[in-house]
């Protein structure tokens, strides 16, 4: 017994579980526990007026956290065009991104006689992270909605003092004066659980290819300093080429 746990490899192979459990723990672990916390997303409001300001500050100032989060579940960020929230969408990490459109002011003024509610637009980034994006589209029209119910309570409060008539039908709307529109962008599709999926045959092939190729510089013999740094650059190439080709046939093939 004593002697076999002297054995390096014995060692090497405990070394070796901890840490392959170590990497795929840390892989996973933002799917298994995905806190909402400050999660950037950008708002963009088209209406100069002052509705659609307060309806900007209102949410913006919105601290709410999720349950065992210590910060608010989303960061702010508010752009002046739509070209500047498209690119903070698609290259700065922004999971979403809020559009208030430029005649807010006036449908609200004047919701009462058409009865028409305002399009809220929300762009959801769903390559970033399937669930977390799902998860924050439902909490931001969720949002609007709580935002819309208190403004439309506050609208019908102010019209019964001053005894005006509403019709059913537009009274609905002033109850509830936000619908919310989303669109995806870089949809994923039917591979919502690519990112554990395609890890997993990435990384055996990883260990396989490794293990093949250490075991193919032991039979190497280099007669000069010249060889080594040869061999060592040619087993870096082949591994970044294999590495590229298991991950483009792993996403080919599924």
């Amino acid at each position: 017994m004593k002697r076999i746990l002297k054995n390096k490899f014995f060692g090497f192979a405990i070394l070796a579980a901890l840490f392959v459990t170590l990497i795929i723990t840390l892989f996973q672990f933002p799917t298994a526990k995905a806190t909402i916390q400050n999660v950037p997303v950008g708002i963009v409001n088209l209406d100069q007026g002052p509705q659609g300001k307060e309806l900007t500050k209102k949410v913006m100032s919105n601290k709410t956290k999720a349950a065992h989060a210590d910060k608010p579940m989303f960061k702010w960020h508010e752009y002046k065009t739509t070209k500047e929230a498209d690119k903070a969408l698609n290259f700065d990490g922004n999971y979403a991104t809020v559009i208030i459109p430029k005649n807010l002011s006036q449908s609200m003024g004047s919701i009462a006689q058409t009865g028409q509610k305002v399009n809220i637009k929300i762009i959801v980034n769903q390559g970033r992270n399937n669930t977390l994006s799902t998860n924050v589209n439902t909490i931001l029209t969720n949002m609007f909605s709580k935002i819309g119910t208190s403004i439309g309570a506050g609208m019908l409060t102010k019209m019964g003092m001053m005894n005006v008539q509403i019709p059913a039908a537009k009274a609905e709307a002033i109850a509830n004066p936000f619908s919310v529109e989303t669109t995806t962008v870089h949809s994923t599709k039917n591979l919502e659980a690519a990112s554990s999926v395609f890890f997993q045959p990435i990384w055996i092939v990883s260990l396989v290819m490794t293990m093949l190729l250490y075991f193919a510089s032991r039979s190497f013999k280099p007669k000069h300093k010249k060889d080594v740094l040869a061999f060592k650059g040619s087993v870096v190439v082949i591994t970044a080429l294999l590495s590229l080709v298991s991950g483009f046939c792993t996403t080919f093939l599924c």
